[in-house]
């Protein structure tokens, strides 16, 4: 997606028009779970800005070498984190997922995030 620039500010009408769904590649007994994303942003690999939304299902996940911070647009989704007790999330929520992260996002209605990583050396 090609935002138009001015001066310093980049807009990106209509960001999450989601064209492109693809199988989820770490979907756990849920056939047909897709997502897709909408990158925005990308610093040389350092940092990476963007919207992501995922159908429902369930699926493993992790993050390694970086954390990464959600702000939620729409859904609903239990987050489970090994080891610790599973967290509920519905729009207007906000979570850090830190470096050394994993565990299972079990979506209950299409979930639509905002997402920006940071990379750590």
């Amino acid at each position: 997606m090609s935002g138009v620039r001015q001066a310093l500010i980049e807009h990106y009408p209509q960001a999450a028009s989601f064209e492109a769904w693809a199988a989820k590649p770490t979907a756990v007994d849920s056939p047909g779970m897709k997502e897709s994303t909408v990158p925005l942003y990308d610093g040389a690999g350092e940092t990476q800005v963007g919207v992501w939304s995922c159908t429902p299902g369930r699926a493993t996940s992790a993050r390694d070498g970086y954390d990464e911070y959600c702000y939620f647009v729409a859904g609903r989704a239990t987050i489970e984190t090994e080891g610790a007790e599973p967290i509920d999330v519905v729009a207007g929520d906000a979570i850090v997922l830190r470096d050394g992260w994993k565990g299972a996002w079990v979506i209950h209605e299409t979930l639509t995030k905002t997402y920006s990583t940071v990379k750590h050396g």
